[in-house]
């Protein structure tokens, strides 16, 4: 009898177990990745289009963009979104047995406004490369939050940003491209800060709270500062172009994460 009540549970099926639903969400993760990029190289590809016909697939999306029928809706999906997650989160509503949650929908809207931004408001837009690498870096954060502990998934956000911040503001010097990059030098700062403050409120053992290490998030902020900043005299401009510099940030990278994943294997 007590095998037939549990096989009733869940209408019948199986309760999802969480690597189940991690499994689902690093899936549609995977996927999602997966069509934006490919759909931002096909635009990038028929740029030469422009040429013959006046359009292309960037511009074609600017225009849809552009129209009323899709802002509309798109504001009200927005305003949808950040209405659920704050009523989940003010509720306290516990969605970890969900595949689908607040958070991904308000996570996806927010990721799709980005992509809105770099090919909505410029019918010439060329921020095809930074879609990319923004799709790359928005998944690769997602699986290491699921796969390491909260230092490493701390440690890539901040490279993410400050990389991010390089590539797109590495030879800009005016007053607000220099208020924005010392903004997110002390938000980085702040959020090491944060998250070491909680580890260390963490209820664990003191060899386990040792077992978590800030400086690697440290260095990368020390790197954002050199590659925010080196190109102000002209005489490096060359020497550090900004591909060099956005190779320091992946090798750094790729070092710690050799680093932590052989940590991750060793305990």
């Amino acid at each position: 009898m007590a095998i037939l009540k549990n096989k009733k549970v869940n209408g019948g099926k199986r309760p999802l177990s969480k690597s189940d639903i991690d499994f689902y969400k690093m899936t549609g993760v995977f996927a999602i990745a997966c069509i934006f990029v490919l759909l931002v190289l096909r635009m990038k590809s028929t740029v030469l289009m422009r040429a013959a016909s006046g359009e292309d697939i960037t511009y074609n999306i600017y225009k849809l963009f552009s129209s009323p029928f899709f802002i509309v809706p798109a504001l009200l999906a927005f305003a949808a979104a950040v209405v659920w997650f704050a009523v989940s989160k003010k509720k306290k509503i516990d969605e970890s047995g969900r595949i689908f949650t607040s958070t991904n929908c308000l996570s996806i809207v927010l990721y799709l406004t980005v992509f809105v931004l770099c090919f909505g408001r410029n019918p010439n837009s060329e921020n095809h490369e930074f879609f990319i690498a923004f799709t790359v870096i928005c998944a690769i954060i997602y699986y290491v939050s699921k796969i390491y502990n909260a230092d490493f998934t701390m440690f890539s956000i901040v490279t993410a940003v400050n990389s991010m911040t390089v590539f797109l503001l590495a030879s800009k010097f005016d007053a607000v491209s220099v208020i924005i990059k010392l903004a997110v030098l002390a938000a980085s700062v702040a959020a090491i800060i944060l998250v070491d403050k909680k580890i260390k409120s963490m209820k664990i053992s003191k060899k386990r709270k040792s077992g978590y290490l800030t400086f690697p998030a440290y260095v990368s902020v020390a790197l954002g500062a050199f590659c925010m900043f080196i190109r102000m005299n002209t005489a490096f401009s060359a020497t550090f172009a900004v591909d060099r510099l956005l190779m320091a940030f992946l090798v750094e990278y790729i070092v710690f994460a050799i680093f932590y994943t052989l940590r991750l294997i060793r305990d």
